[in-house]
């Protein structure tokens, strides 16, 4: 953790003078398609660069949980609108199915809120216009003490199985420009709260992930 904040420190002064040399190199590019084409693709990748570096320092970082006592819309309704924006872009619908009612979990809100975040959007990219992504809160009592299973499903094109091995591993990514941190993150996130996390193929198609979280009371 401290190797990667100080690594992210010490390149962020870098990579902002390359960020602002940019932006005055595609200014001076515009109208000359070739150059401006090559403009974008750095100051892209400069923007990858820099999210990666996030998703760096967030998995590197040691976490204080502050728990609070938190039902299922309490924690799915902030991520909600956050992605809403993304949803309504590329026209999918997203759906809430609350089978917890009243059951409250002991959780870091903000931590959870991110989590939940990185899932909804990597089901909002998986699935086609119009379609839809689910977000399912249920109670488990089949493995021990009360847990609470959310579960985001998408009907996209599901996971490879190269992807559903390594998914949650840091680095792993099936994206072109993703940084293979979003889902370490998540892991690392279930896991403070002694959860677990896991990733399937739906029979139906698209995939789901499923985060076990204790009930209040059980953690």
């Amino acid at each position: 953790g401290e190797l990667s904040s100080s690594v992210v420190h010490e390149m962020r002064n870098p990579l902002s003078s390359i960020k602002m040399n940019l932006q005055a190199l595609r200014r001076k590019t515009q109208g000359d398609p070739d150059y401006e084409e090559l403009a974008e693709i750095a100051a892209a990748q400069a923007q990858r660069v820099e999210t990666m570096l996030d998703d760096l320092l967030q998995y590197g970082r040691p976490v204080e949980l502050n728990p609070q006592p938190t039902s299922f819309r309490e924690l799915t309704e902030p991520a909600l609108a956050v992605v809403a924006d993304k949803a309504r872009e590329k026209n999918v619908r997203v759906e809430l199915k609350d089978e917890l009612g009243n059951a409250r979990l002991s959780v870091d809100r903000e931590q959870m809120c991110r989590a939940m975040t990185n899932l909804l959007a990597n089901a909002i990219q998986a699935v086609a216009p119009g379609q839809t992504v689910y977000v399912i809160g249920t109670r488990r009592n089949d493995a021990g003490p009360a847990h609470a299973q959310l579960e985001v499903r998408d009907t996209g094109p599901g996971l490879s199985p190269e992807a559903l091995d390594r998914a949650f591993k840091p680095f792993f990514t099936s994206k072109p420009n993703g940084t293979g941190l979003g889902l370490a993150n998540v892991k690392k996130i279930i896991e403070l709260h002694r959860g677990a996390v896991s990733a399937s193929n739906r029979p139906e198609g698209g995939a789901a992930i499923t985060l076990l979280i204790p009930l209040e009371g059980n953690v």
